[in-house]
Formats: C-alpha cells, sequence, structure tokens
C-alpha cells in the first residue's frame, strides 16, 4: 500500500508541514513524529500507518519539527515548548471536516501530550506510542540542566544513548534506520533534554484536567524512552475512557517491532471506534 504524494501544507517557517487526503474523510489526525525522525518516516515505516490511516477514512496532518526532515534548523537541536507551540498553531490550522485525533509518539508523544493540556478544545482523542515523559526533576538536575542549556545548547547532553538496535526486535530495522539520510543520528542536545523536562513538568502539572479518550502503548523492554512515564501519565489523567498497554518484550518503535501488526490494528481499530461514536 502506497500514500499518495505529501501535499505541502504551509504552516510558516520554520517548520514544514504536510497533509496526506483520504479518498473518503471522517476524521482527522495530526501525526507527530519522534526526536530525529521526520513525519514521512510513517508512510514507508512505522508498518505503512499513514496509508492505512488514509485507507481508514482519516485525512491525516503531520509536521517536521526544527531541526527535523525538511524543517528548518540545526539537526537535531530543538526547543520542546516551541516544538508543543508549533503543534499547537498546527492544531488550530487544521482544515477538513470530521472528529480530531492527536497521534505522538516517543519526543512527539511529550509535544502531544503538553498540547492536550495547553488547549485540549476539538479533540476527540489522543493516542501516544511510548511517549518521552520523564519523571519531574529535583532542583539539583533541573539546575545542572539549565546550565548545560545556556552555555552550550547544542552540544549533546551528559546522558546515555540507547544505541540503534534496541528500537526493534525485527533485523533489517537497524539497517533501514542507519542508511536512512533523513533521519538525526547524534545524541540528545542539552537544549533539547532541558526543554524536555520543562515540558514534560508542564504536563504533570495539567494531567488532572485531562479528560479526553486516551490509548497509550509502550514497549516494556523500551531503552529510549521510559515505560513508568506511560503508567504515571496513564494514572494521573482523568479521563473516563483511558487504556494503557505495557507490550510484553517490546521495544520503542512498537510499529516496526515483532508485535506490529497487532499494534497498528489495535491503534486503527481504537481511532474507528471513537470516530464512530461521535457520527
Amino acid at each position: 500500500m502506497i500514500a499518495p504524494p505529501s501535499e505541502e501544507w504551509n504552516l510558516g517557517a520554520p517548520v514544514r508541514g504536510y497533509r496526506w487526503a483520504s479518498p473518503a474523510p471522517r476524521g482527522r489526525v495530526l501525526l507527530q513524529h519522534g526526536y530525529g525522525e521526520y513525519a514521512e518516516r510513517f508512510v514507508h515505516r512505522y508498518h505503512e500507518l499513514i496509508p492505512h490511516l488514509l485507507a481508514a477514512g482519516f485525512d491525516v496532518y503531520a509536521i517536521d519539527l526544527r531541526g527535523h526532515g525538511r524543517s528548518e534548523g540545526r539537526r537535531g537541536s530543538l526547543d520542546v515548548r516551541e516544538a508543543a507551540r508549533h503543534h499547537l498553531a498546527a492544531k488550530r490550522a487544521l482544515t477538513g471536516n470530521g472528529p480530531l485525533l492527536l497521534f505522538g509518539h516517543s519526543l512527539g508523544g511529550l509535544v502531544t501530550a503538553h498540547t492536550v493540556v495547553a488547549d485540549p478544545a476539538g479533540v476527540a482523542g489522543v493516542v501516544l506510542t511510548s511517549p518521552a515523559l520523564p519523571k519531574p526533576a529535583g532542583p539539583v538536575l533541573r539546575g545542572f540542566a539549565g546550565v548545560f542549556a545556556t552555555i552550550a545548547p547544542h552540544a549533546p547532553a551528559p546522558l546515555r544513548a540507547a544505541p540503534p538496535s534496541s528500537l526493534s526486535r525485527l533485523a533489517d530495522n537497524s539497517d533501514l534506520y542507519a542508511n536512512d539520510p533523513l533521519i538525526y543520528k547524534g545524541r540528545l542536545t542539552n537544549l533539547t533534554a532541558r526543554t524536555s523536562l520543562v515540558a514534560a513538568a508542564d504536563v504533570w502539572r495539567g494531567a488532572a484536567s485531562w479528560t479526553i479518550p486516551t490509548l497509550i502503548l509502550h514497549g516494556a523492554d523500551d531503552r529510549s524512552t521510559d515505560p513508568d512515564g506511560s503508567r504515571r501519565l496513564f494514572d494521573a489523567i482523568t479521563s473516563g475512557d483511558k487504556t494503557l498497554e505495557i507490550v510484553e518484550g517490546g521495544c520503542h518503535e512498537l510499529l516496526n517491532d515483532l508485535d506490529r501488526d497487532r499494534i497498528r490494528a489495535l491503534v486503527l481499530d481504537w481511532m474507528h471506534a471513537h470516530v464512530a461514536a461521535l457520527h
């Protein structure tokens, strides 16, 4: 299954937006990629999620974060709070008809979660896969992160990085990742690390007001983001319609992993059910 060519969705500098039109739209999805990645990777990888969303009747919108994919900026270095503002602006600029669902993966899950607590208006449901949700940082860690981000914002943060081989249990995933020229393969920068903590703190403060239907999926063996962050978010939000699945043996890229058929079906079925309920 091949998606039609993506159309430019003009959001202005520094981010580049895309729109994929379904032949029979009944809803809309705003999709946010993860750290180092880009939106179009969800066409040919992530078990072709975008083509399957189109076939299921969803128009798909997405943006490349600053410094990612085809967007402007220093490669791999972004302010997560700014990314959340871009995401919120994209949500407000959406056209078309039908309920709006948000999908965020990894760092894109943090960006998406920040948008939900900042302005949930018009959102019918949220799907997060392997979201990056660091626990609240103490004053010492916040202080060190702030210093590093100020004096060397684009330098690698002093954090342990998971190897690409840990992203999936599929043998070919590492090679496909390594050979993709649009993927940033460096370490998390000080700026991104610091602002991730700040953005996550905003999410934790606002989680009690989160009442939107939500599906959270996380691999139990994820070495890039912490499954406990998904557990904490699930416990903190007050939605009466929330589902959490910790996938046993699952790695970070669940839609590129051994259970990808089941995970994709779970995501599509959940979205279909929540849109159908509104028609």
